[in-house]
């Protein structure tokens, strides 16, 4: 959603956080090219098979232990560890546009995203927090697209109990695409300011309406 229409990756963030949490920045649209994954666990091969359904080349790199449960894969990853020069090279990411750090280790992540950065300083990055406690690092990487597991799963969660028909309306904001989710996030703020709204349903009865 992020690479097509930013701004409804902007306000599904936004409408699922809790009530008065600050309007997130929208990411830039992302340039067309290469995708390197690092780490081809059950989150790398997700991201894999989402962006190759989109079109997007992607070069997988694994150190290895991602292969085991998925053979087939193996002739597409370059088994290696990217905090090596050399094997970022062979995966080209001279050429690539993004980089996706997607380990279940912080110290893994953020080791691979400086040596990313290093190699080619113009890399949209992506990555995963494992641990909340990590924030801070994360924070001072200045990443541009940071996926933390338990804060995606608490803001769904929230959504559902907190406002069931929410979700509905997120999802089908998803596609709705990049003008109409603009235009929808400026009329909110205009009338409810940056703070993440409050929201409650009403009943469109004879009575209530």
């Amino acid at each position: 959603i992020a690479m097509d229409a930013p701004a409804s990756e902007q306000l599904t963030d936004w409408l699922t956080r809790a009530p008065g949490a600050p309007l997130p920045e929208q990411h830039p649209r992302i340039r067309d090219g290469l995708w390197i994954v690092y780490g081809y666990g059950r989150f790398g091969r997700e991201m894999t098979r989402d962006l190759r359904r989109e079109g997007v080349e992607v070069q997988v790199i694994d150190i290895g232990t991602g292969l085991i449960d998925e053979p087939e894969g193996a002739d597409e990853v370059i088994v290696g560890d990217a905090t090596n020069r050399e094997v970022l090279e062979q995966a080209r990411v001279e050429q690539a546009v993004g980089f996706i750090a997607g380990t279940d280790n912080d110290i893994t992540n953020l080791s691979l995203v400086q040596a990313a950065r290093r190699a080619n300083p113009s890399l949209f990055i992506v990555a995963r927090q494992n641990q909340p406690s990590n924030s801070q690092l994360f924070e001072a990487m200045r990443i541009d697209l940071l996926l933390v597991p338990s804060t995606v799963i608490a803001q769904e969660a929230l959504a559902h109990i907190g406002a069931p028909m929410l979700w509905q309306f997120v999802d089908s904001a998803s596609h709705k695409g990049q003008e109409w989710s603009q235009k929808l996030l400026e009329r909110i703020v205009e009338r409810s300011g940056t703070g993440s709204p409050e929201l409650w349903e009403v009943a469109l009865t004879p009575a209530d309406a």
